[in-house]
């Protein structure tokens, strides 16, 4: 490795007028050596042992799986604020955009991979689940490594985030070790995914963490479709589209769920959306006892504090928002067209059949906030 770089600084003399270009391209190479130097000893042998050397202490590993517009953040904002942790929000963006579109995986250890996206998907993105809960960042790939999400959304990751922001170029040697450190000393490991592209990443993820409790939360079909057309309303000129596609994965989701689920002595739960969001406190609760993590004054002070004031004033969409969690999750039934539940309706009686969701009768039943539209479900024992 060292007389790589000396021949490359040895090339950057030589060609004088070109300097720029020489310069430029010993950067590349510098940057990747030194990449490559940080994580040359990190075997997973090695990973293990730093982690068995730590202060003896539970660490508990909580997934959260789900599809966008479904209350994720909101949960994921929940569990980081227990304790000492450490949460990963949305660590699978780039390295499943990269395996969908066939483009190579670049880890920080320096290798390249091109993955068969139907046959390599739930194996790859498996692994990289798992080095994020298991702190063994040299093979995780480098753009989630520096994704903005961190900065945005992961409070406990902040002073990673202002790290990266300082050394804007090659920040990944510079800060890994603050990082790392989060994580290694954090009593909760969680991770909040809505671009995990087959949920049978996850009996591989519990088979390699016996810590791990997975949450797959679910909505209403028909206030998720909502939430999306109000960031482009022509969605509802394809609602019947959208919702056969939709409701199509939920089902086929749910079905293998209920499959695997008595494989997995009890370390999965559904939690259903509009249920937290008319108990908060309550929900919340069992939450946490099913993650065996205490749910402290604090914590039941911030769920109170983010799903019971009037007025959300952040005009931050994407945000977990200080809101009324209950209307938050009915405010839909107040704006849909009844036409377009009723196309949804027609695509989703089988999803609506497993997780207990009712189709809608008319419009007095859509508008009437009194009358539930959840009944009850085929497998209660799945529902936190």
């Amino acid at each position: 490795m060292a007389g790589r770089l000396v021949r490359n600084f040895t090339l950057i003399i030589s060609v004088g007028s070109c300097g720029i270009l020489g310069l430029l391209y010993f950067t590349h190479v510098f940057s990747r050596n030194t990449n490559e130097a940080m994580c040359f000893n990190e075997s997973p042998q090695s990973v293990r042992a730093r982690n068995l050397f730590q202060p003896h202490r539970k660490v508990s590993h909580v997934l959260i799986v789900t599809h966008p517009r479904s209350g994720s953040t909101l949960t994921g904002d929940i569990i980081q604020k227990s304790g000492s942790s450490f949460y990963a929000f949305e660590p699978l963006r780039f390295a499943g955009e990269s395996i969908q579109l066939g483009q190579p995986v670049i880890y920080l250890n320096g290798t390249q991979r091109v993955y068969n996206n139907s046959r390599d998907a739930v194996w790859v993105e498996a692994d990289i689940l798992y080095r994020w809960f298991t702190c063994d960042f040299c093979r995780v790939n480098i753009q989630d490594l520096k994704s903005k999400f961190i900065e945005s959304f992961s409070t406990n990751l902040r002073e990673y985030a202002v790290c990266l922001n300082r050394y804007r170029f090659n920040p990944l040697p510079r800060c890994l070790s603050q990082l790392r450190k989060t994580c290694e000393q954090a009593t909760v490991r969680s991770i909040k995914t809505v671009r995990l592209q087959n949920l049978e990443s996850i009996p591989i993820l519990l088979r390699r963490l016996p810590s791990l409790k997975v949450i797959y939360l679910v909505r209403d079909p028909r206030g998720r479709l909502a939430s999306q057309a109000a960031l482009d309303p022509t969605e509802w000129n394809i609602v019947e589209d959208q919702a056969e596609t939709m409701c199509t994965q939920m089902y086929q989701e749910f079905r293998y769920i209920a499959k695997i689920w008595k494989h997995l002595a009890g370390r999965l739960k559904i939690l259903m959306y509009e249920k937290f969001a008319k108990d908060p406190i309550d929900v919340s609760k069992r939450l946490f006892e099913f993650l065996d993590i205490d749910f402290t004054e604090y914590l039941q002070f911030f769920v109170k504090t983010v799903t019971h004031v009037d007025l959300d004033k952040t005009g931050c969409y994407w945000c977990t928002k200080r809101t009324n969690s209950r209307e938050t999750a009915t405010r839909w039934r107040r704006g849909i067209e009844y036409s377009h539940v009723k196309k949804i309706d027609d695509q989703c009686s089988d999803v609506y059949n497993e997780l207990g969701y009712m189709k809608i009768r008319n419009e007095h039943h859509l508008r009437n906030m009194s009358l539930s539209i959840i009944g009850k479900s085929n497998h209660p024992y799945l529902y936190v």
